[in-house]
């Protein structure tokens, strides 16, 4: 499987306003809700999962990249 084949270029965010770490999850959760790939009325459930899974250890690799 290719990277292509299931990352949505639409909600790629290629550069981030923010560099705190619960405003940089909403800003890629913005992305998300205006390519359509979720509901925009689950925004706030989706920032509080990602930030509850972020509590258990961090996704990030350094260098800006996650």
């Amino acid at each position: 499987m290719k990277l292509q084949e299931f990352v949505l270029v639409d909600a790629c965010v290629p550069q981030l306003v923010n560099t705190e770490r619960d405003a940089v999850i909403t800003e890629l959760i913005d992305g998300l809700l205006q390519a359509g790939a979720a509901p925009k009325n689950l925004k706030d459930e989706l920032i509080k999962q990602i930030i509850d899974r972020e509590k258990h250890g961090s996704t990030g690799f350094g260098k800006g990249v996650a």
